[in-house]
């Protein structure tokens, strides 16, 4: 039988939370692994009372991990903070989909919000990508549908490729270009370097949809152009 205290329990998950070091992270993550534990055997229940998303991504344990082990950090020599290397570590790693605000109801709980803005300040320290074009094979929860001329704008950092040899053989593939100047467009591989060239769009960056193509049956092509915020 679930606790009838469930309700007071998930005001933890929505209580304003100030992060400014790793054991503020932490303290936050062991008590709401606490109450995942506690609450996971009845599903149904909990997502009526948690709408926390994808906040169980923060149980992954990549946090702990880099928290624990800071010796294999790439980007502790481009001045971000500890907290912003953290965040923007996890980010590159499994716990990306913790930080998909569109992926969240209303209200998004305070935590996702803190690590979100501590991402946002971690990208902006990054080179800008100076390439021609970026590409996305985009995941389920993606938008697919579009219209030329309409306004493209994701409330969330959204990854792309450098690599331009990397096709998807069907599904939506977004191909995006850049601003030439002043793009908001984050080189995360030029610090580190992966095989998927990794490039992070700074979430509220508009883009214009210029074309849409189906080269064949079950592909589809985005072409979005990045516009002056």
């Amino acid at each position: 039988m679930i606790s009838k205290n469930i309700t007071d329990d998930a005001k933890y998950i929505f209580e304003p939370v100030q992060i400014d070091k790793p054991s503020d992270l932490m303290a936050f993550i062991e008590g709401y692994r606490r109450l995942d534990e506690m609450y996971n055997p009845f599903w149904i229940e909990r997502q009526v009372h948690f709408h926390d998303g994808n906040l169980r991504y923060i149980c992954k344990g990549d946090f702990e991990m880099m928290i624990d082990d800071n010796t294999d950090n790439p980007f502790a020599e481009v001045g971000l903070s500890e907290m912003e290397s953290i965040v923007l570590r996890s980010f590159v790693m499994r716990t990306s989909p913790l930080y998909r605000l569109d992926l969240y109801e209303n209200p998004v709980t305070p935590i996702v919000i803190t690590l979100c803005n501590i991402l946002d300040s971690a990208l902006n320290k990054l080179p800008r990508y100076m390439g021609e074009l970026l590409t996305r094979a985009c995941a389920e929860n993606d938008k697919p549908d579009f219209h030329i001329g309409e306004m493209f704008i994701p409330n969330y950092a959204l990854t792309t490729s450098a690599d331009m040899t990397w096709v998807c053989e069907e599904g939506v593939q977004y191909i995006m270009t850049p601003l030439k100047e002043n793009t908001r467009a984050c080189a995360i591989f030029k610090v580190n370097d992966s095989p998927e060239k990794q490039v992070t769009i700074l979430r509220g960056t508009p883009f214009l949809v210029k074309d849409i193509k189906c080269p064949e049956t079950k592909k589809i092509e985005i072409y979005l152009e990045e516009v002056n915020k």
